[in-house]
């Protein structure tokens, strides 16, 4: 707002009100400065509790301890084995001889086109028949399913990708259901098996090459045998691996093709096998390698040399057998059959032989190694797989855990201490608890532990080979005042010749009881957890430093609040010293005219 002032008095009234409210806002500059420093002091806190919380990250390995006493598998050669050992093997050296590779049993359809000319088939089940006699075309419905008859009235039917519901309710003979089909479908045949009790059925067949069939009966009992929900007239053939406890289903439906094969194979729920195209032609692979699980098949049942796999030439021809692989494609690589057989890995370990049925993770040849085989070479190329101590790991981790702690340590002694240098004192210079938990960091990470099972009873008894101290602390008046300094080749050196004693001294069961309760890491995390954890030491400062930052911030509020009113007033005021100053200039004004008039009448 404002405001013209000064008009009759003469006075700079804005001026000096603005001088008044400046002297009177002088609390506020101090409370200001306060909050100021109470906000250093919270954020040293927070950069505090940041370098904690990643010092504290750094101990879930040391505590586990997983990374002492580990071994290394250094193979001569990667491109034909990789290798890693666990803490349990010992120190060797292998040679190691690739002669084959454990394959996955593979078979691949005839080189052609298309489906091969499939021409699909349903074989019904027995239709049980009551005097038993000849099954053909004359043969009276009532005589099937032991002379209960049948209680079909319609057929679902779908020969590719045509469904048609054929009304068979009027049926009374065999012929007639062949009647109602053949009318339906034109491209379908129906005839009669008749090998004697127990093996009279109708056979389907499609004369359209490459479609499906599929026949569904509307009962569940007393049927033709050509379907409902007891049998599954739409199965192709049947696919497992040797380690399968069953054979899984193949169906297919539509216009077949080689791409609706390899769908319907790959769509199979819990298959351990996959489908492919390769140059047109069918691909079927096992999905894990070695003999134990090569492929298996059977085609359409009962037997008979009509299935899709038969005329594709992965299993041979033959009226007697629908299981069998071809094996005409190693001669003949225009046709079908075995592509790849199913073979074990074949590998000479300081020249004793091994046969695995996998080429990775083989962990049961040399105690405590896994081997991976990755090429075969007929045994031609020896590689030399050398099993030692692996100390990096454990140095990783314990210098990871140095590294983090000296980040905190420097990072506190310059938030506490003065610096003569600059002459700038920390923000949390004099402050009892930043010196407070400096003292407990220290004295945690420099504890002499009395457990007699412990070799290395402090960080300053590990030592190297030759008396060389692993870890020291850094002199006065150096960069690494205060510090832990470690020495690699000490450090190294204890962990080859003592890795559970140097584990030992940060994660220890001193109760033998299975919970590792003490050693320098376990004694961090635990102080760690009070400094930094919910409710901790840190948490307390940040809320007693947002406290008085609040508490500050509403008194300045409020204060202002004040100062608004103060103003406000001084403005009444002089306002009002203003009116009267303008009335008695006013009234000066008009007592001079009088005065000069009656002057001049004297006159």
């Amino acid at each position: 707002m404002v405001h013209i002032t000064g008009l009759a008095s003469g006075i700079d009234i804005d001026n000096l009100i603005d001088q008044l409210i400046a002297i009177e806002s002088r609390p506020i500059t101090l409370w200001q400065n306060e909050i100021n420093t109470y906000q250093l002091q919270l954020d040293a806190f927070r950069d505090i509790n940041t370098r904690l919380t990643n010092l504290q990250g750094t101990l879930t390995d040391l505590i586990n301890g997983t990374s002492f006493g580990q071994m290394s598998a250094t193979s001569s050669d990667t491109s034909f084995l990789t290798a890693s050992a666990s803490s349990s093997a010992q120190s060797a050296t292998y040679k190691i001889k690739i002669n084959t590779l454990a394959a996955q049993h593979t078979v691949i359809s005839e080189q052609t086109n298309n489906v091969a000319n499939f021409n699909a088939q349903i074989n019904g089940n027995d239709v049980n028949l009551n005097p038993a006699g000849v099954f053909d075309a004359t043969t009276p419905l009532a005589n099937f399913n032991g002379g209960a008859g049948v209680s079909t009235t319609s057929l679902t039917m779908t020969v590719g990708n045509t469904t048609k519901t054929i009304d068979v309710s009027a049926a009374v003979t065999a012929g007639d259901i062949e009647t109602a089909i053949e009318t339906a479908f034109s491209n379908v045949t129906v005839s009669y098996n008749d090998g004697g009790a127990g093996n009279q059925y109708f056979v389907v067949d499609v004369t359209d090459q490459n479609k499906s069939i599929k026949i569904t009966e509307n009962s569940d009992v007393n049927t033709l045998g050509l379907g409902g929900t007891t049998g599954k007239s739409d199965r192709v053939f049947q696919i497992k691996t040797e380690a399968d406890a069953s054979y899984f289903e193949v169906f297919l439906n539509g216009d077949i093709s080689f791409s609706g094969i390899a769908n319907a194979i790959n769509s199979v729920s819990g298959k351990t096998f996959t489908a492919s195209i390769l140059n047109n032609r069918l691909v079927i692979a096992s999905d894990k390698v070695g003999a134990s699980n090569g492929l298996q098949f059977i085609d359409n049942s009962p037997l008979t040399n009509t299935g899709i796999l038969d005329q594709l030439d992965i299993l041979i021809e033959d009226n007697a057998d629908s299981s069998t692989i071809n094996n005409e494609f190693a001669s003949d690589q225009t046709q079908g059959g075995v592509l790849q057989a199913d073979t074990d890995a074949s590998f000479t370990v300081n020249s004793v032989p091994v046969t695995r049925d996998k080429n990775t993770g083989i962990d049961d040849v040399i105690s405590g190694v896994t081997l991976n085989l990755l090429k075969a070479d007929a045994g031609a190329t020896e590689i030399t797989l050398t099993i030692d101590k692996d100390t990096q790991a454990a140095l990783d981790d314990i210098k990871s855990f140095v590294d983090q702690y000296n980040s905190v340590i420097s990072l506190m002694q310059s938030l506490t201490q003065y610096n003569s240098i600059t002459e700038e004192a920390g923000d949390l210079q004099g402050n009892f608890t930043a010196n407070s938990m400096m003292n407990q960091l220290y004295d945690t990470v420099t504890t002499l532990y009395d457990y007699t099972e412990m070799t290395f009873k402090s960080l300053f008894q590990v030592t190297g080979d030759d008396g060389t101290a692993a870890f020291t602390i850094g002199e006065i008046n150096t960069s690494q005042e205060g510090l832990i300094v470690i020495d690699e080749t000490a450090l190294t050196e204890a962990l080859e010749r003592d890795p559970d004693g140097v584990k030992n001294l940060f994660t220890f069961d001193s109760n033998n009881d299975s919970i590792k309760d003490t050693g320098i890491a376990v004694d961090m995390d635990n102080l760690l957890d009070n400094l930094i954890g919910v409710d901790g030491v840190i948490d307390s400062q940040e809320e007693y430093y947002e406290e008085l930052i609040d508490d500050l911030n509403d008194q300045i509020t409020d204060f202002e609040e004040i100062l608004d009113m103060r103003e406000a007033n001084y403005r009444r005021q002089f306002t009002a010293m203003e009116t009267a100053v303008a009335q008695l200039q006013n009234i000066s004004l008009y007592v001079s005219s009088q005065l000069a008039g009656l002057t001049a009448t004297k006159y």
